[in-house]
């Protein structure tokens, strides 16, 4: 049953790779001054007083780049760099929610696909206190999780948003705080597993110097030879700041569109990807 589980949370979540399936690891800016570093205490604050910045208009432009490297022979490459855009765009019903559609936008500036755009839609709401994921799609591509405001993702072109359920952030925000990657009672939820607020951070990024919380996200498997995935994000009152993601993969996966194995071999590689707040427009 676990591996059951397993598989289709490797189906739903990890279709980074045009196809190939790997967990993650993920770690982890404003047309607007920086905060300065006298008032970074008053950033944290004002995240836990008034939540994720959600406004139809609001927007957030990063800079992205994707490495991966071949274990075997201890060689990295950088696959592509990508300017990556989220807008919110409307806010609208969705599956039975007022929700904030997120336009996520990724402009790539090298490798394989120079010159290609992609876009992919996603809904959130602050629910109590609570900023969470509704739904995704449908999608006009595959966007890597770690250059989402959160990894959703649907395995069709459906015409209509599905639902993912996640809850991002859980206010107030504190160290050592956690709560569950999925709500209560999902078919997933064990194996997904709990987000905690590791620390705040002094960090610096394109945008500026912010003082941030860092939010980490892991699935640590029992055998050894399963891969791993872990997230890191840094929050502040303006947004997510900076996100990291390492792909660590012993073995990789092959589904076809409906989610189906068809081919698994025994690889390893590390894919390493970054992504820095360049600028941001929100609403006061």
């Amino acid at each position: 049953m676990k591996r059951l589980l397993e598989t289709r949370l490797l189906a739903l979540i990890l279709i980074i790779l045009g196809g190939t399936i790997c967990f993650t690891l993920i770690l982890g800016c404003s047309d607007k001054n920086p905060l300065d570093s006298d008032n970074n205490q008053a950033d944290t604050d004002k995240l836990n007083k008034f939540g994720f910045p959600l406004a139809v208009g609001n927007q957030w432009v990063y800079h992205a780049e994707a490495e991966e490297t071949l274990i075997s022979s201890d060689t990295t490459v950088t696959r592509y760099n990508s300017e990556i855009i989220w807008k919110i765009t409307a806010k609208e019903r969705v599956l039975g929610v007022d929700a904030f559609r997120i336009e996520t936008t990724q402009h790539f500036l090298s490798g394989p696909d120079s010159s290609k755009s992609i876009i992919v839609l996603s809904w959130f709401a602050a629910e109590g206190d609570t900023l969470r994921a509704i739904a995704s799609g449908p999608e006009g591509g595959r966007i890597s999780g770690a250059f989402q405001l959160h990894k959703i993702s649907v395995l069709s072109d459906q015409d209509e948003p599905d639902e993912w359920p996640i809850n991002v952030l859980v206010f107030p925000l504190k160290v050592g705080k956690e709560w569950w990657y999925f709500p209560q009672g999902h078919e997933l939820q064990e194996v997904l597993g709990k987000k905690i607020v590791e620390a705040v951070d002094k960090i610096s990024v394109p945008a500026g110097n912010f003082e941030a919380f860092r939010i980490v996200w892991s699935i640590i498997p029992d055998e050894a030879e399963d891969n791993k995935y872990l997230t890191i994000q840094w929050f502040t009152s303006v947004g997510m700041a900076r996100v990291t993601e390492k792909i660590e993969c012993k073995y990789q996966q092959q589904y076809d569109e409906n989610g189906n194995l068809i081919d698994e071999r025994s690889i390893k590689r590390i894919f390493f990807n970054t992504m820095e707040l360049v600028s941001y427009q929100i609403k006061e």
